[in-house]
């Protein structure tokens, strides 16, 4: 029952969290088979699946998507389809992810950062150092985002001198 769906999830989520993903699939499958409405099950067997890699990338973004459905709020969650969709390429559908997650919470970091690191991708260096500053300023102490921001600046600098972007 419910217990024993409980001991499956936590035995996997410990997996991923211990950076062992396909040991994760396993008990996670079982525990979304047996309990299909849990959000946060969902999300971590799509991140298990993630970090295998070579899994079926429709049947990771549906579960985040049922997952998203089941619990709109959870901002980790979309952060986490922004991502997945933003290693696919689809820069679009990632960005609005993140938007939906700024919009709701405007003091989470990290939306504004993988908002920042979409305009890096897209070359837009103005956009993406003003969503990076922003993510700086809600979270100093993000290295991630301070050598995103550095990068900018480099990116910016060589601009106004006139120099080649290379």
């Amino acid at each position: 029952g419910a217990t024993m769906s409980e001991a499956l999830y936590l035995h996997g989520y410990a997996h991923i969290l211990m950076g062992r993903a396909a040991e994760a699939i396993p008990s996670l499958e079982e525990a979304v088979r047996l309990e299909p409405n849990k959000a946060e099950r969902l999300n971590a067997l799509a991140q298990a699946y993630e970090g295998v890699g070579g899994r079926d990338p429709v049947r990771i973004e549906r579960l985040y998507r049922e997952a998203l459905r089941i619990q709109p709020a959870l901002s980790d969650i979309r952060l986490n389809l922004g991502l997945f969709l933003q290693s696919r390429g689809r820069l679009d559908e990632a960005r609005a992810a993140y938007q939906e997650v700024t919009e709701s919470e405007s003091w989470n970091a990290l939306g504004w950062y993988n908002l920042g690191t979409v305009a890096l991708q897209e070359g837009n260096f103005d956009e993406a150092q003003r969503l990076l500053e922003k993510s700086v300023e809600l979270n100093p102490l993000d290295g991630g985002a301070l050598s995103n921001l550095g990068l900018v600046y480099l990116q910016l600098n060589r601009l106004s001198d006139g120099q080649d972007m290379m």
